[in-house]
Formats: structure tokens, C-alpha cells, sequence
């Protein structure tokens, strides 16, 4: 069954290399697979370029000339939408996502036909235990979604792994999404760099799209910087907090 995975790429150092070793194990593993890349940090003209290097007979690259992965999703999924009809779609990162987990996420999916979140489990060797990290992950995420959702969803700090049965579900979500963005908006003083794939599980879960959790354990050790930990957390209470207005009781 062909399906699409997409794959935003920051392109800085070293991640052109990444993507091309996410693209030798998906030829691998998922030769069905359409690679959706949406090459984002550079300009247009620049990005354009690098497609067309870029682009192979599994690999289909989309120019996405954000400035922050809130925008580059937004925008991305929209793409996506218009580009791969009737198509089964997987979001994943080109870093802590395992490619060996894509399998279980379209295996879900097909299962409960709406979107799945493949939420990251940390170890100790993955996760510095007591780090302001470990906290925010093993509580402060899964009580926040928890409370906001009155128990729907009570997602980590790591749930961008996610799948989409089909174009119309990922349309539907994205549109419900785009409203929680809309309602963001009339605070002016509020623009979100973080938290859109929470976004599209709150869509989810507002307008009654079947929305499951399934844990992935994590592969690489998770470092970040206190000003990012901080910053998703805030951005992503604001959503929380814009899909309750938009949605009323989820």
C-alpha cells in the first residue's frame, strides 16, 4: 500500500546528510513509501535548488520557505493535502523518531481510520532523570493535555510522530487546527515557534476524529536547552488554551 511520509528538514549542518540516511532506510524498510521532505531555513530560490538535487523516485520534495516549524507544518500540511489524494500520511521527524516505528503507526491507524500519535518514551539513557526535560515529559505535558481534554489526550512533550489515515482526515484536522491558530492570532503579541502538532491532536479530539496514543521508545538522547524546554511549554498552554475557546468542552 503506498503511503507518504513527511519529513520537515531545517536545512543547517549536517541534516541533508540525516535526510539521506532516513532515505536509504525507508527505500529499505517502506519501498511503498513516497518521502515528503518540506525543506524549510534557507530562501525560496535557495530551497528550490535543493530539491531538484534532492529529488529521486521515492523522494518528492516540498519547498516550504517558513521561518519556524509552527508555520513550516501549517503550511506543509496544506501541500500535502492537494498533493497525495486518498493517500495514508505519516509525520515524523528527521531526528528521535525511529523509521522502524512508521509500521506501527499505519498499522493503528488503519485500525481506528482517524489519527494516531506515536508519543516518545524515554530511559535514562535517553533522558537525563530529574532534568527540567524529564519533568515537563513523565508530568507536566500528560496533566496539561489531560486537564484541557478533560482525559482525551494526555500527550508528552514528544507527540509530533503521527499518522493520518487519509487525505480527509488530514484535511479535517488541519482545518480544525487552523482554527485553533485563528483564535491564537487575536492575541497579537503571541506567535507560537512550537506546538502545532499538539494543535492537530486538539483538532482531533474537538471535532470527534478517532484520536489513539501508542508509545514509541525513543533511540537518541534528547538535549535541549532550557530556553526551548521553557518555550514549547508556554506555546503550547496558549494552544491548549485556544482550542478550549474554539471547541468549547473537548
Amino acid at each position: 500500500m503506498r503511503f507518504v511520509i513527511i519529513i520537515p528538514v531545517l536545512l543547517k549542518r549536517g541534516t541533508q546528510a540525516k535526510f539521506k540516511l532516513i532515505q536509504q532506510q525507508v527505500v529499505k524498510l517502506f519501498p511503498e513509501a513516497i518521502l515528503a521532505p518540506l525543506l524549510n531555513g534557507k530562501s525560496k530560490s535557495e530551497l528550490e535548488k535543493i530539491a531538484q538535487k534532492l529529488a529521486a523516485s521515492q523522494v518528492e520534495p516540498l519547498v516550504i520557505a517558513e521561518k519556524n516549524l509552527f508555520n513550516v507544518l501549517l503550511n506543509g500540511y496544506q501541500e500535502v493535502v492537494k498533493k497525495y489524494p486518498k493517500q495514508l500520511m505519516v509525520r515524523m521527524d528527521i531526528s528521535e523518531h525511529p523509521i522502524s516505528a512508521v509500521g506501527d503507526l499505519i498499522a493503528e491507524v488503519k485500525k481506528n481510520k482517524g489519527m494516531v500519535v506515536g508519543d516518545l518514551s524515554f530511559t535514562c539513557r535517553t533522558m537525563k532523570v530529574f532534568s527540567l526535560d524529564w519533568f515537563m515529559h513523565k508530568f507536566i505535558f500528560p496533566d496539561m493535555y489531560h486537564l484541557f481534554t478533560k482525559g482525551k489526550l494526555d500527550l508528552s512533550c514528544a507527540h509530533g510522530f503521527q499518522a493520518f489515515y487519509n487525505d480527509k482526515v488530514l484535511a479535517k484536522v488541519l482545518q480544525g487546527a487552523q482554527d485553533i491558530v485563528f483564535q491564537i492570532k487575536k492575541d497579537k503579541r503571541f506567535h507560537p515557534k512550537w506546538g502545532f502538532d499538539g494543535a492537530m491532536a486538539l483538532a482531533a479530539a474537538g471535532l470527534k476524529v478517532p484520536v489513539d496514543k501508542i508509545e514509541i521508545k525513543a533511540i537518541e538522547l534528547r538535549k535541549r536547552s532550557y530556553e526551548k524546554i521553557l518555550r514549547q511549554y508556554f506555546d503550547n498552554r496558549k494552544i491548549c488554551q485556544a482550542a478550549s475557546k474554539v471547541f468549547g468542552s473537548l
